[in-house]
This record gives structure tokens, sequence and C-alpha cells, in this order.
């Protein structure tokens, strides 16, 4: 870890390094209500390569106060920390430790000595990641990362109220209807083609050649809300160039697809 504390033109006024033999990276820095320092980061461990959370405390010269490592059964970094209206330091970012066994975004809360207050857990069953948290309110935090859904990430920002979520397993619903780039492109025989929509609509996605001749509807069908992928099945298309179209209501997007034999 390292901090350096520079005066209003640039110069450095102290910088200061924390750690012992471990690998130490710093990722956030805070103001404390004292004029001191707090930063939040990982620390590793070695054998096995995984890393703990890792917060320092110090004083307004840098020295330091205290060192608090925080640790599951994997893997656990903060991203962001904050100094909360009550003097209370919370931190936000990844974890490996809880029951699903993927990355889950989390906020510890932790006193002004290092002593850990409560932990939250949120996400879904996929991998989601803490990157900032604000407060809000003297009660309410919000905290802001990414979340993945049938492999692709996506933004979001869960609300929270004395540490918990209006649901610890929020819905994350796409704000937008959005059809990705087919991959492979070019492909060989089959490609994957993913979309989302904003609500339950009637949906019509299709697929033409070159000349603007529709040569096959994957989906003509009420399709619910959510993220969607599907394969497409060119084994009996000639090599060229194509199109896929998503339309729903008076949305449409297309998309070019190489296909390549």
């Amino acid at each position: 870890d390292l901090i350096i504390r520079l005066a209003s033109n640039g110069t450095i006024v102290w910088q200061r390094t924390y750690g012992g033999n471990e690998s130490e990276i710093a990722y956030s820095i805070q103001q404390t209500f004292d004029g001191g320092f707090v930063v939040a980061g990982y620390v590793g461990i070695d054998p096995d390569r995984s890393v703990d959370i890792v917060i320092v405390r110090t004083d307004s010269d840098g020295n330091e106060l205290w060192e608090q490592h925080y640790c599951g059964e994997h893997w656990e970094d903060a991203k962001d920390v904050i100094i909360d209206s009550n003097g209370n330091i919370l931190v936000c970012g990844e974890t490996r430790s809880t029951e699903n066994g993927d990355f889950q975004s989390f906020v510890m809360c932790v006193s002004p000595e290092g002593d850990s207050l409560w932990t939250g857990y949120y996400g879904g069953p996929e991998n989601d990641s803490g990157y900032s948290i604000k407060q809000i309110s003297p009660s309410e935090y919000a905290v802001c990362g990414e979340f993945t859904s049938l492999g692709w990430g996506y933004a979001w920002v869960v609300r929270l109220t004395n540490g918990q979520a209006t649901d610890p397993t929020p819905i994350f619903i796409p704000n937008r209807f959005t059809l990705h780039q087919n991959y492979p492109n070019p492909f060989n025989a089959q490609t994957t083609i993913r979309f989302s929509i904003n609500r339950t609509q009637q949906v019509t996605l299709a697929i033409y050649d070159i000349l603007g001749k529709e040569v096959k509807t994957i989906i003509d069908d009420s399709v619910p809300l959510g993220w969607h992928e599907l394969t497409f099945s060119a084994a009996n298309l000639p090599s060229g160039i194509y199109t896929v179209s998503l339309r729903a209501g008076q949305e449409s997007k297309t998309k070019k697809m190489v296909l390549l034999k």
C-alpha cells in the first residue's frame, strides 16, 4: 500500500508505504474526520494465491494507527472505501466466499477501531462486483458495480437501508432494447446471438441474406423481459454476408454476420 500526500501545487508533502511480506494493493482512500486517512484494497495470501481485504488507518501525517485483514475461505478484495456520518468505515468489493461459489458483491461496515460491525452480500447467481459506494442519508447507502448475465457484463445499482437491500438477491432488469454482436463473427456453421428486452412483448428475430431476403425466422413469439441467448445454425446456408434483425414493437436492431465455411 502507498499513500502520497500532495500540496495544492502538486509537490509531495509526504509519502508512506504499508504492509509486510505479502503483496498489498490499495484501490481507494478516504480522509477521516480527524484528518487521518483510511485506505482499502487487498493483501495476497500464499501459497494458494487467494487474497483478503486489507484496511489501513493512519493519522494526518501518514503514520499507521492500525492495519486489519478481513478474510473468508477464498477471495475477497475491497474496491472502494468511505467514512459515513457516524465515523464508521464502509468498504465494497467482491468475494468468492459465499455459497454460490462465484463472485458476489459485498459491503462491510467497520468501526473506527477496525472491528467488523456487519457485512452484507448482494447479487444474483452469476458474478457480481461492487466498485463504488456512497452514503445518501444517515441510514442509506448506494452501491454500483457490475453483474453478469449469460456471460455479459452490465452496470447495476443497489440501494441499502441499514445494510440491507430491499431484496438481497435483486432482480436485474435491462433498461433498454439491445441486440449484441453475434459471437464468433465470422463464424462457421454456428454462432451465438444475445439480446435483451426491457418488457415482455412480441419479438421477431430473423436472418436475412445480402439481398435482404429472409432466410430464417428464429423467433416470432412473445418473449419475457430479460437477457436472452440462443445458438443459430447455418449448416444449410452458403458462405456470405448476412444480417440478424431483432424487432419488437416500434423498435428494431440489426447486426451484420459473416458466414465462412
